[in-house]
């Protein structure tokens, strides 16, 4: 039978993505996204393996298969947007995608487009001029800011309604941590003094290094900002930030209940204890007010939101 034949190297080639899969761990900073595609491309698998070995096991004749591939074809078309992440060319230039580029990183840029960490250098080959695509000139980009391109996308063409943007197959420029520190009825924000929001309040965070896990970048942050070490940390929201000048971000909430240390001012930030009930929200991200009080009263969101430099033009917040 035809399903027999089949059963074995089907399995097989789950098996070659499950072991793909491990490789991408290394690369959990940059590539989450594509890391979970090879995890559902593997459980698809996994169903049509069980369907063939059911044909196989009740003898059913080999026309049976069609239906069996047929479902598995609805499956891939449902699921495409978590499966078909991958590209061989970079996003930004064209250029081929090396194979650690290809598995590691959902924003698909190859080494001379990607945002390289602060104190590190690129190697010298990867250095090389590549061809760049004709693209309207962006505005000019606050370094100290880091208001950098996301994806060489051109002012005049993102969206400016959060209803009208696949937030899914969205490849954010970078992706962040905020931790709101509880003590009793207060909670531990900071002014901050540098990088993206400088001026507002805001709570302790920043971006997720390289081979960084959400929930230390978190920790690093805070300890870095305010000289403390939050502890017991829960996630809470998952945040999604386009800005019209092309830059874009993905955040994750966490709030922590204990911790060691006391605030102490840093080049970075000015922090301070408040009480729950009275935080200043007028100084802080438009966002703030509307998904911040949700997330208090014990629910789970995820917000979406457009940003014209510190003005927020449009947003969409789910509940669960």
């Amino acid at each position: 039978m035809l399903a027999e034949k089949l059963s074995t190297p089907i399995y097989y080639l789950m098996l070659s993505i499950m072991i793909l899969n491990l490789f991408q761990r290394k690369h959990m900073a940059t590539g989450e996204k594509k890391r979970f595609a090879t995890l559902w491309l593997a459980g698809t698998l996994l169903i049509l393996q069980i369907e063939i070995g059911l044909l196989a096991a009740n003898k059913q004749p080999d026309w049976m298969l069609i239906p069996a591939f047929a479902l598995y074809a609805v499956i891939l078309f449902l699921l495409r947007k978590k499966i078909f992440v991958f590209r061989r060319t970079c996003a930004s230039c064209g250029a081929p995608l090396a194979s650690r580029e290809f598995i590691g990183r959902d924003d698909n840029l190859c080494a001379n487009c990607a945002p390289t960490p602060e104190g590190e250098e690129k190697p010298e080959e990867e250095k090389e001029e590549k061809p760049q695509p004709i693209t309207i000139a962006p505005p000019e980009i606050d370094e100290e800011n880091r208001h950098t391109l996301g994806k060489g996308t051109p002012r005049e063409e993102i969206p400016r309604d959060t209803d009208g943007i696949d937030w899914d197959a969205w490849e954010f420029a970078e992706k962040a941590v905020l931790c709101y520190l509880f003590r009793g009825d207060e909670v531990l924000l900071i002014h901050k003094k540098t990088g993206l929001g400088r001026g507002l309040v805001n709570a302790p965070g920043g971006r997720i290094e390289a081979a960084e896990m959400p929930m230390d970048a978190a920790i690093r942050e805070m300890q870095e900002e305010t000289g403390i070490t939050p502890k017991e940390l829960k996630e809470v929201a998952s945040l999604h930030f386009i800005f019209t000048d092309g830059y874009s971000l993905k955040g994750t909430v966490f709030f922590a209940y204990d911790h060691e240390g006391e605030a102490r001012a840093t080049d970075e930030a000015d922090p301070f204890w408040t009480p729950v009930g009275e935080i200043p929200f007028d100084k802080m991200w438009e966002d703030d007010a509307l998904w911040l009080p949700k997330v208090l009263e014990g629910k789970r969101v995820s917000g979406y939101f457009i940003f014209e430099d510190e003005a927020m033009v449009s947003q969409k917040i789910i509940e669960s």
